[in-house]
């Protein structure tokens, strides 16, 4: 597979806002965990779904869901297979991988001033790791609305 090219932005904190919560600044990323009938995922058994999250570690309270993503920044343990990062919600379990998805491929890292783009509406971002076992950190800044 052709190494995709990566896009290298950089970020200065001065031009961009924190967001805060009562507790501080710092947020950790956490899961909810959804039960998913065996129906809809056409398995024997039911199943869990991961559903990742931004929480304030003092109080366990999520971050509003209304921010919009300014930076995304992304780093897999993984650097010999690609894994992909969506700005916007994933459509499903079946959701594509190509370009015209709205699909970045990613190699050990990723970084973009999404506040930047065409459309800075985003409000949600979905990954897709190289392989199960994979760790995989994601950096976000964020716009208050």
């Amino acid at each position: 597979m052709e190494q995709q090219p990566q896009m290298n932005v950089n970020i200065d904190l001065k031009n961009t806002e924190a967001v805060e919560h009562k507790n501080g600044k710092v947020w950790a990323q956490g899961f909810l965990i959804r039960k998913v009938s065996k129906f809809v995922t056409g398995t024997s058994e039911d199943a869990y779904m991961p559903i990742p999250v931004f929480y304030d570690p003092t109080t366990g309270t999520q971050i509003d869901a209304s921010l919009k993503f300014a930076y995304v920044g992304a780093v897999s343990s993984n650097t010999s297979t690609v894994s992909f990062i969506k700005l916007r919600a994933a459509a499903g379990a079946g959701d594509g991988v190509a370009n015209t998805d709205g699909v970045l491929p990613l190699l050990a890292s990723y970084s973009v001033d999404s506040q930047a783009l065409a459309s800075s509406n985003i409000t949600s971002i979905a990954y897709k790791k190289a392989a199960s076992g994979d760790s995989f950190i994601l950096y976000c800044g964020f716009n208050r609305g």
